[in-house]
């Protein structure tokens, strides 16, 4: 009850701060975001939901008492809205198509516009400097959170891969609110966050306590990174930062050079102390594509794969518009996707973002979808191209990385879920807007 009492407490806060400085209530969601988990009032409710339901309509109150005319719509690129609200289109027609009028089909649809508003309302509020600012440090800091709660958790536990032995299972009690206590949820958290805090480090290089919070969350994200020994965040993580260690040759000083070797070799010191469990991991994918019948010790690649076969024969009976949300778990099982925990059968979501989408409304769903990253991602290639200025390039080249490690990431996840990517979206639309404004 005092916990409760204390959330009350900080969304009564919320609601009086909203009024005065909507920015702020924007600039807190990445923290927020960190609670993904604790249901105080209802399984289905957690804080990260409970805000991210009230922000919407408290921001659409704002922008009414502002008046309509305060709404530039002009500065959003008209590609990117159009291919989102086709994608959100098709979404709605498949899952009507599917489930009709289901309560819990139309909430999973609306949830994904509310994601989609939410970057509309960040590029509308987040339009000055100092709010961008105070954004990028929120991201920071949430970062910045993560990696201290998970180093106090491996301190608790005296085993570096905790996360990874005691899935779900976390020693302290804060870490089962927060994607601590799932390493695949962990990983791509960090992922998304990760090249917002290492520009972070550089634009506010002359901020003393910014640039070490910045270089502690990007370095403890590294060994976030290792110990949740997620395989293919590991290979997304290692895209990320050959592009960092390129970006940064690229704009080479002496002094950015010698930062490069040293970046270089603590990398390189870290990956030998975990050298044998990380190499042990990777190979696995390998060992089994070339001997499948006799990999007995990678048993959980094997049932990887087999969900993935369930999910491609599911999917190609189901083409143009998939079996949709409500009746996913219902095919998934009939076509084998399952795995047994502690004797009991367990139906398993399709392991893939890209997957997600062509099993619950097929082609007409993930082709769309696909189309509107594509647009985003050319937006942000012909922005970087016509960029006169320094901090402007490298903040767009951050979020290139984050794009990339996050696809990379969605061939065996499902990333587009988190709200904290739909904000990564906005906030770099809201970032080249205002830095461009600036020129710094």
């Amino acid at each position: 009850m005092v916990l409760l009492s204390i959330l009350v407490f900080f969304y009564i806060i919320l609601c009086v701060l909203v009024c005065i400085r909507p920015y702020w209530f924007i600039g807190f969601l990445p923290i927020v975001m960190l609670f993904t988990r604790f249901d105080p009032l209802d399984i289905n409710a957690s804080p990260e939901k409970i805000y991210f339901l009230f922000l919407i309509p408290a921001l659409i109150i704002v922008l009414i008492m502002r008046g309509i005319k305060s709404i530039k719509i002009i500065k959003m690129p008209k590609k990117i809205i159009i291919s989102f609200l086709i994608f959100w289109l098709t979404l709605l027609i498949t899952q009507l198509l599917h489930s009709g009028l289901n309560v819990s089909a139309l909430e999973f649809v609306f949830n994904y516009l509310g994601k989609g508003l939410l970057v509309f309302f960040i590029i509308q509020f987040i339009n000055k400097k100092y709010k961008f600012d105070f954004c990028l440090k929120c991201l920071i800091l949430s970062l910045f959170i993560l990696v201290v709660l998970g180093f106090i958790e491996i301190f608790l536990s005296n085993n570096f891969f905790v996360f990874r032995e005691t899935f779900f299972e976390p020693k302290l009690v804060i870490s089962s609110f927060t994607p601590l206590y799932n390493p695949n949820l962990l990983s791509r958290n960090v992922l998304i966050l990760f090249p917002f805090v290492a520009f972070g480090a550089y634009y506010l290089r002359k901020q003393t306590l910014w640039l070490m919070l910045s270089i502690i969350a990007s370095l403890g994200s590294l060994l976030l990174i290792i110990a949740a020994l997620s395989r293919a965040r590991l290979i997304a993580f290692g895209m990320q930062i050959i592009c960092f260690v390129f970006l940064i040759y690229r704009n080479a000083s002496p002094k950015y050079m010698f930062i490069l070797l040293s970046i270089i070799l603590l990398l390189f010191s870290i990956l030998m102390v975990f050298w044998d469990k990380l190499l042990e991991r990777i190979t696995s994918i390998f060992d089994v594509l070339l001997s499948p019948f006799n990999a007995d010790r990678y048993f959980d690649i094997r049932r990887r794969m087999r969900m993935w076969m369930a999910d491609f024969n599911l999917i190609k009976d189901n083409t143009l518009t998939g079996v949709g949300i409500e009746n996913m778990h219902k095919y998934l099982y009939e076509y084998g996707a399952v795995k047994y925990v502690n004797g009991k059968e367990i139906v398993v979501h399709p392991h893939g973002g890209f997957l997600f989408f062509t099993v619950i409304g097929g082609f007409l769903v993930l082709i769309p979808f696909i189309i509107f990253l594509f647009c985003y991602f050319r937006f942000l290639l012909n922005k970087l191209k016509r960029s006169k200025s320094i901090v402007r390039s490298i903040f767009i080249e951050a979020a290139i990385i984050s794009i990339i490690g996050i696809n990379i990431s969605a061939i065996s996840a499902n990333p587009f879920y988190l709200n904290i990517f739909w904000f990564s979206l906005g906030f770099v639309l809201s970032g080249i807007n205002v830095l461009n404004i600036h020129n710094t």
